[in-house]
């Protein structure tokens, strides 16, 4: 062997190692993986109990939709909008018949008896692992190679573009390559003109593309809101988006036009996006107004459109379950998760979410709402996998009489509320405001302080109203105290205009001393 040769040897012996080594460190159980496989357990074995107790028979459900008209729209709603129902359904009949025993490890994963016969397959598969490594064939192993040891490559793999399909009447074939500057020995405005270009084929393509398009992207994102939908259907109908479909198949290079290279440069991808509409039109018109073929190979042609869009939507996945898991993972009676509304986030319409333990701040998230950004900060404090593991420890260490606390006498709203009218006994004194108060459209908002004002206000025996009018695009909101108006705040969002105006009176305790003043007799 020459030393090239052992050198080789040697780089590929170490690499092997190197991978084995990397390997093994990657199946290290971490404590927080076995903190959500516990969660995890525990809620497939109750979801599962109460699906086989509260589902109807799959019987009941056949019934039913034989008969929606006996039913309220609620119910014929519930009945036909997802499959869910008819599989809960289905899969509590085939329990309940003894066909689907398996279900039984899941609703006794507390019982070490149910995986008994566990042990005696994992002898069996490691038999048949040590017997590969010592050269025996598993016959009955699939294989990616055939003899020769080639890799055995996937069959069926569609090609893209997919084929365009064929338009074969030569009629429509012209015209739909045809611009109108082409079209020179016919009269403007006349029935021959009108024929003898791509423009009312496109017309009606427009219409059909729309339609086979709506209904390929309710099919691929059955879950969607009508919103959503519509975005997602005008980026594959986009005229950019079908600029570049007609130059895949070739379509600029086929059309007539006597339009300068000029007005060409400048108008053609509209052109462009023009004539594969009007390919569609053309298509539906030889197919005898049959979407079938059409929609298929759309479906196919957007596919890439469609995947980009699904990433897109997994990546903003909202975990609705983020605050329960914590909370089940690291909370207690005597320290819970405790969540704190910073202000507004980076864009106007976003808020910014912090939860804390023992006044860490283990996550932050930012939502269109505050509901959301919670959400994502909860979701944001599970992958931090350090307090994870420190707050656990720390309420499994904590004796149980000790983690259940009562109530205090005064609560903590009212300690806050007693420290804020000290504060503002303390703040300066002012004369001569105008009221109502413009509140700044740029003022921060923090919800927390909608609770302590409203609290403020009915510890002092204060009638409060809130007036909300919607004015063109905004919302104003004038904030009553005694029928005199105080405050006066205006956006675009309803609940935020309302909240600018609590936040300001905490941010501004002077105006609540000069009320306090004018409408508290005794201020205790």
């Amino acid at each position: 062997m020459s030393d090239e040769e052992g050198k080789r040897k040697r780089q590929k012996t170490d690499k092997a190692s190197g991978e084995e080594k990397k390997s093994k460190k990657k199946t290290k159980i971490s404590l927080v993986q076995c903190l959500e496989t516990e969660y995890a357990v525990n809620k497939l074995t109750s979801s599962l109990k109460e699906v086989l107790e509260v589902s109807p028979s799959y019987r009941e459900v056949a019934k039913a939709l034989d008969n929606l008209g006996d039913y309220e729209a609620a119910v014929v709603l519930a009945l036909t909008r997802g499959p869910k129902l008819v599989h809960a359904s289905k899969l509590k009949t085939l329990y309940k018949h003894g066909k689907l025993d398996f279900l039984n490890l899941i609703l006794n994963f507390n019982d070490p008896k149910v995986f008994a016969e566990f042990e005696d397959l994992e002898s069996k598969y490691n038999k048949k692992k040590s017997d590969n490594k010592s050269g025996k064939k598993d016959i009955n192993k699939p294989s990616n190679e055939d003899e020769e040891g080639k890799e055995v490559r996937p069959k069926g793999v569609e090609q893209y573009p997919p084929p365009l399909l064929p338009l074969t009447d030569p009629v429509l074939r012209s015209k739909v390559f045809t611009h109108k500057s082409a079209v020179t020995q016919a009269e403007e405005d006349s029935i021959e003109a009108a024929n003898s270009s791509y423009e009312r084929l496109e017309y009606l393509g427009d219409a059909v593309l729309e339609l086979a398009v709506t209904s390929i992207v309710m099919k691929e994102f059955p879950a969607s809101s009508e919103g959503h939908l519509s975005v997602c259907r005008q980026q594959i109908v986009s005229n950019s988006n079908l600029e570049n479909y007609s130059k895949l198949y070739g379509f600029p290079e086929k059309l007539s036009s006597l339009m300068s290279k000029e007005e060409t440069d400048k108008n053609n991808g509209k052109i462009y996006a023009d004539i594969f509409e009007a390919y569609i039109g053309a298509l539906y018109v030889q197919n005898n107004n049959d979407l079938t073929m059409i929609q298929e190979w759309l479906g196919k042609l957007a596919r890439p459109v469609i995947e980009a869009m699904k990433m897109k939507r997994d990546k903003s996945y909202l975990n609705k379950s983020a605050k329960e898991k914590l909370y089940a993972l690291i909370g207690s009676a005597k320290s819970a998760p405790k969540y704190v509304t910073l202000d507004n986030g980076p864009a106007r319409d976003e808020w910014l979410v912090q939860v804390e333990m023992e006044g860490e701040i283990i996550g932050k998230g930012i939502g269109g709402s505050v509901k959301d950004a919670r959400t994502r900060a909860a979701m944001a404090a599970l992958e931090n996998h350090n307090a994870i593991r420190k707050y656990n420890t720390m309420r499994s260490t904590t004796l149980r009489e000790e983690s259940l606390v009562k109530a205090p006498e005064d609560s903590e709203l009212q300690k806050e509320v007693d420290d804020l009218i000290e504060k503002i006994k303390m703040s300066k004194n002012v004369k001569n405001v105008s009221f109502p108060l413009r509140v700044p459209e740029n003022s921060g908002v923090i919800p927390e302080h909608k609770g302590l004002i409203m609290f403020l206000f009915s510890k002092w025996n204060l009638q409060t109203e809130l007036k909300c009018v919607k004015l063109n695009d905004q919302f104003e909101t004038t904030f009553v105290v005694e029928g005199k108006s105080i405050l006066t705040s205006y956006s675009q969002h309803k609940k935020r205009s309302n909240l600018l105006c609590y936040t300001y009176f905490y941010k501004n305790l002077h105006i609540l001393k000069l009320l306090m003043k004018e409408y508290v007799k005794e201020q205790s």
